[in-house]
């Protein structure tokens, strides 16, 4: 469906008349970790300003090359705000998740973990956190963007 379409703008309209907008985010893809897999569905968006964006990826390889990172499940994307975001964010670190369960077992299971320790602390070091989002998607079409774009 374009953008610009008389089938987009009915859409719009069918979206303004029953939801309220909270926020918007447009970004570009930076780099991607974990297996891309369209079937994820519980997403988590965390909000950064990043100080120093090199280091950020950096940061983000020694995590998933260690030994707890490599056991992730799911897929991170961190990707370049353009424009809108919670806080006014340079980045959004997107992690999605088989499911909810998934998702909650893994964060349970980093709790003193010393490999996540270590990565939380050069995140912290080199920018500043305005909080996050969880998303579940309930339906989609077409192809997945993310599939199609994600940087390997």
């Amino acid at each position: 469906m374009h953008y610009q379409s008389a089938e987009w703008a009915k859409l719009m309209a069918v979206f303004t008349e029953n939801t309220t907008l909270v926020q918007t985010t447009r970004g570009t893809f930076v780099k991607s970790w974990g297996e891309v897999d369209p079937a994820d569905s519980v997403w988590m968006h965390h909000m950064i300003t990043v100080r120093d964006p090199g280091a950020l990826v950096a940061a983000f390889d020694r995590w998933m090359n260690s030994a707890t990172g490599r056991k992730a499940p799911g897929q991170v994307h961190l990707s370049g705000v353009v424009a809108g975001g919670l806080g006014s964010p340079s980045h959004v670190v997107s992690i999605g998740y088989a499911s909810q369960a998934e998702a909650e077992q893994w964060q349970d299971s980093l709790a003193g973990n010393g490999d996540y320790a270590t990565f939380l602390a050069a995140v912290q070091q080199i920018s500043d956190y305005h909080g996050a989002n969880l998303a579940v998607r309930v339906k989609a079409w077409g192809t997945s963007p993310i599939a199609q774009t994600a940087s390997r």
